[in-house]
């Protein structure tokens, strides 16, 4: 019911691919999910982003988080986490796709 998630190679994607771990999990909120959406910024939970951003609340729980070793890297394709966004080094790079 959340859709399709993937990850597409794009030479200008915003996501490090060799920041990620082999294993990946998709999920949906659970609440008290937390990210960091900005490198030099704080972590943020995602209830407040989601809030922010005006997501309407009846489409808040569909959206797909990708999960990497029990913590949040990506929120469908809304926000990334710091640790996994690419940087001017970064020579592997995605983009994540959600297809509704």
């Amino acid at each position: 019911g959340s859709g399709h998630l993937s990850l597409r190679r794009e030479a200008r994607g915003r996501l490090d691919l060799d920041a990620l771990p082999e294993a990946l999990t998709v999920r949906t909120r659970r609440g008290g999910e937390r990210l960091r959406p900005q490198r030099a910024g704080r972590t943020r939970t995602l209830k407040a982003l989601l809030q922010e951003a005006k997501v309407p609340a009846h489409e808040r729980g569909a959206i797909p988080l990708l999960v990497a070793d029990g913590r949040l890297v990506a929120v469908g394709n809304l926000w990334l986490d710091a640790s996994v966004q690419a940087t001017g080094a970064t020579e592997r790079r995605a983009t994540v796709v959600w297809h509704r």
